[in-house]
């Protein structure tokens, strides 16, 4: 009895957590006839074991505005412009993750008199954000089967680009087919994440029904993890 009240006590620890948000603006002019062509996004994220050590949040904010130049590179006669830094700090018993995301204006100078103030990019940016059907920016995602890490771009080639912590406490990122993306949203396609799903397997020439809890999503199959621990991907149903 002990033993399994000593086993719940840590898991309760270990899945509890304080999330804390806060942020900064920066606003400024340029001095000349502009409009609004688009919004612009970086994200870098790093977690501290222990809550100790870590990148300082000077160097996120410098690692997330290096990711927003390299997602929306400017072009001629554009300009960023009222930068803003969100940060969200989640603590947990054993670590602390801290993401900061920077946004930023991109503005074009204007040489005529007559032009319109916001372009459709920008008011669908401000619309819809930085997401797709299943994905936004700055979502912590799953990559393969058991790695973590955060969204940071995705390219009209269906190429996403991910941040990830190696085994080092080092930041890194890689791209990927978005299609070997996973995301930990509650739901989509009518699933629901930690729902049991029943499903049919092939032992030895014989089918037999098996379950497993749901736990991320993708865009063509989603993840499942047995309660024997292994991980396995099914299709969505037409």
């Amino acid at each position: 009895m002990k033993n399994i009240l000593c086993i719940l006590f840590i898991s309760t620890l270990l899945s509890s957590c304080v999330v804390h948000h806060s942020g900064t603006i920066s606003s400024s002019s340029i001095g000349k006839p502009f409009s609004y062509s688009d919004l612009a996004m970086g994200v870098a994220q790093t977690v501290q074991p222990f809550n100790l050590g870590g990148n300082s949040q000077d160097g996120l904010v410098l690692e997330a505005k290096r990711e927003l130049m390299k997602n929306y590179p400017l072009k001629k006669n554009e300009e960023y412009l009222n930068f803003t830094v969100d940060y969200k700090r989640t603590y947990y018993p054993v670590l602390t993750k801290v993401k900061v995301t920077v946004t930023a204006d991109i503005v074009a100078i204007q040489s005529d008199t007559v032009f319109e103030k916001y372009s459709e990019q920008y008011k669908k940016r401000l619309q819809n954000g930085f997401q797709n059907e299943l994905f936004a920016i700055g979502d912590t995602i799953t990559l393969g089967k058991n790695n973590m890490g955060v969204l940071v771009s995705i390219n009209k080639r269906n190429q996403a680009r991910v941040q990830y912590q190696t085994k080092n406490n080092y930041s890194k990122t890689k791209s990927l087919n978005i299609k070997n993306v996973y995301s930990k949203k509650d739901t989509y396609r009518g699933l629901k994440k930690n729902e049991w799903f029943i499903y049919s397997v092939n032992v030895n020439g014989q089918v037999k029904q098996t379950s497993g809890k749901i736990i991320a999503f993708g865009l063509k199959d989603f993840m499942v993890r047995e309660a024997s621990g292994n991980i396995t991907t099914m299709k969505y149903k037409d």
